[in-house]
């Protein structure tokens, strides 16, 4: 409810990170992940942020994938991570965050669809939820972050 109230809000705009949220119809979608665009219903493509390795020219907007990495290797290409860099770019002052909870052992708690969980090792995990927090660290340097959700494995 939380999270509907804000993005409902005449002054934001809710981006939905490499999925379409079945609850709540975003006003776009960032995809860097070729895969999870292809699965995506062709009726949201022209509401999509895409990065340039995905080959399309059916969207909202394309931007340069090599811009949006980030210096830390464990998320260098984390596409919560691309996506707050994104908006830093292009002069966001502020970004309220839901559902960066950071990695956790079990992969049923990493997505809102289990079809998109991968599996790795705990140290991965670990490792990724400290590149995040660095990463987050940086960002607020030039953005205010705020969660709407409190994360449960990256300590803010």
């Amino acid at each position: 409810d939380n999270i509907i109230k804000c993005a409902s809000q005449d002054d934001v705009i809710s981006i939905g990170i490499n999925f379409d949220y079945p609850n709540y119809d975003t006003d776009y979608i960032f995809l860097s992940n070729l895969r999870r665009f292809r699965a995506l219903d062709d009726k949201k493509k022209s509401k999509c942020i895409v990065t340039s390795n995905i080959p399309t020219m059916d969207v909202y907007l394309q931007t340069k994938y090599s811009d949006l990495l980030n210096n830390v290797e464990t998320v260098e290409d984390n596409a919560g991570m691309m996506l707050i860099k994104f908006l830093i770019i292009l002069g966001a002052k502020k970004v309220f965050i839901s559902g960066l909870d950071g990695y956790s052992v079990d992969p049923s708690e990493n997505f809102a669809n289990n079809k998109m969980n991968f599996y790795t090792k705990k140290a991965s995990f670990d490792a990724m939820n400290i590149g995040m927090q660095e990463v987050l660290k940086e960002y607020r340097k030039n953005i205010d972050i705020e969660f709407l959700t409190t994360p449960k494995f990256v300590k803010i």
